[in-house]
């Protein structure tokens, strides 16, 4: 999947006859591209694995959106592997979920709680 695929597209993946969708928040989808383009502007190579990694976070999500750690009350998290951040989510309903932040595992803890 190319750069930028996940953002402003919804993921969506079988488990069981169930299907979950995830979909990013608008601010989480620039967080994206801000980091992206911050990775880009050092070495393109990395840039391409952090779009991969986000992608597999993402698919993990989708997969069991449920098996993640709980940040706070309602709120999950995964990690990007090979990267210094989470993708921070709330459990819509039963079948979707929203990413609310892609948020750096040393910076600003909890500035995203407010969005939804």
């Amino acid at each position: 999947m190319g750069t930028f695929a996940l953002v402003g597209r919804v993921a969506e993946a079988t488990r069981s006859e169930r299907m979950t969708a995830v979909n990013f928040h608008n601010q989480a989808a620039s967080e994206i591209k801000e980091i992206y383009h911050w990775y880009a502007s050092r070495d393109a190579k990395a840039a391409l694995v952090l779009n991969d990694a986000i992608e597999e976070a993402t698919q993990r999500i989708a997969n069991d959106p449920l098996s993640h750690e709980v940040e706070t009350k309602g709120f999950h998290w995964v990690r990007v592997r090979k990267f210094p951040y989470r993708l921070i989510y709330e459990i819509v309903d039963e079948r979707r979920v929203l990413i609310l932040a892609v948020a750096h595992t040393s910076r600003k803890p909890r500035y995203w709680k407010d969005r939804n």
